[in-house]
């Protein structure tokens, strides 16, 4: 058995998994969805995983274990909360608490240069090569040219994956091979994070421009100089953010939603963001459904620039957030087809550009769980050296 996470700064999820006959990770606890946990209760990472274990009650080891945490490991820190870790650190924990081995019972030197816990990117956990044969994947875009995702030397296109998780917004390159190493393998695809959430808000319409000025009055960013980023427009906050924005904007003259008004004032951002978004793709509400189409409209544009930074013509995959009710989504599919989203992702000054992007493949990934099952999978394979250690502690 290991232990794999999804760490963020507003929210973490945790479950340990077993292989089936195929060697893919199963949900062992919780047994239909991973547990979930606001990061910001607790005073560390290994304080959130000593309750997910209590909770868990199980009766044996976890050999191994991989976190995919929402910044680069080696800082050994979540933006947006003061916990420190280290891979190091994290081994001793598993050692002490799952193998329930006292220092000095077991090989420390060997068990961290396995390492038995390991810290990626939860951008950088997943497995895209598995995701490619998962059938998890939809098209989004029509036009798009799938006949070939070859370059002129035969290796496949870049592509670009990009993806909300409660509090935050996830991108990362992907490319196909390099010279072999401990890191990377030449024959798969590979995956390498940035820090793109973080980056400047760049409107490009006057009600962007509008909700940019709306949230430049807000106190964090009047009391300093700090710029709006992508991560505050495109999360949970932003959706709540730009509901705000229209019911300040129309000064009153639209129905408000009372769930979302009552849920606001209760301070419950994530239920307020979702009961927005479910009001949205039902059409129940004006408001929130502004809001949605301007939230989709920035998502939209970001994905395109992605897709030219990286020249990504392999594709641009969507994945799944988890804000919209899982009954909805086949709504929000529809959605993103037909709406903003993919109205945005092409919308450009250029002509040549637009029919470049016209061109290029927009996925949607079912599995809002896929960076959590990419660490699980990273877990199951250092599990059987893992055992070998565990047996010959003393």
């Amino acid at each position: 058995m290991v232990i794999a996470g999804d760490i963020g700064s507003t929210r973490s999820y945790l479950g340990t998994y077993k292989p089936d006959d195929k060697e893919n990770p199963v949900l062992v606890f919780p047994s239909d969805e991973p547990k979930q946990y606001d990061s910001a209760d607790y005073s560390s990472l290994e304080s959130m995983i000593e309750a997910f274990l209590q909770a868990a009650n199980i009766n044996e080891p976890i050999y191994a274990g991989c976190f995919g945490i929402s910044g680069q490991p080696e800082n050994g820190y979540i933006i947006g909360l003061d916990w420190k870790f280290s891979q190091d650190q994290l081994c001793e924990f598993l050692v002490e608490h799952s193998w329930k081995k006292k220092k000095g019972e077991c090989d420390e030197a060997q068990i961290k240069q396995l390492p038995i816990v390991r810290l990626v990117n939860n951008m950088e956990g997943i497995d895209f090569n598995e995701l490619l044969d998962s059938g998890e994947l939809i098209e989004l875009n029509d036009e798009a040219n799938t006949a070939n995702d070859k370059d002129k030397f035969g290796l496949p296109f870049k592509r670009a994956l990009i993806g909300i998780r409660g509090g935050g917004l996830g991108e990362a390159l992907v490319y196909w091979g390099r010279p072999p190493s401990r890191q990377y393998d030449p024959k798969k695809f590979n995956i390498s994070p940035s820090e793109g959430g973080h980056a400047n808000l760049a409107p490009s319409s006057k009600e962007e421009v509008d909700l940019l000025n709306y949230l430049l009055k807000h106190p964090e960013h009047l009391e300093g100089p700090e710029p709006v980023t992508y991560q505050e427009v495109l999360s949970e906050n932003g959706i709540v953010s730009m509901y705000q924005f229209f019911k300040h904007k129309t000064g009153g003259n639209e129905a408000t939603a009372p769930d979302v008004e009552k849920l606001i004032g209760d301070n419950n951002t994530k239920s307020a963001a979702r009961e927005i978004v479910k009001m949205a793709l039902e059409e129940k509400n004006a408001l929130c459904k502004r809001a949605i189409d301007l939230f989709f409209s920035i998502y939209g544009a970001e994905a395109g620039n992605l897709a030219l930074r990286y020249y990504a013509r392999g594709g641009v995959y969507y994945i799944q957030d988890s804000i919209t009710p899982p009954e909805l989504v086949d709504k929000l599919i529809d959605k993103l087809k037909q709406g903003a989203f993919m109205q945005a992702f092409t919308r450009r000054a250029t002509p040549q550009v637009v029919d470049l992007l016209k061109s290029i493949p927009v996925k949607f990934v079912k599995d809002a769980n896929i960076r959590l099952h990419g660490a699980a999978q990273r877990a199951l394979n250092k599990e059987p050296l893992a055992r070998v250690l565990y047996n010959r502690c003393k």
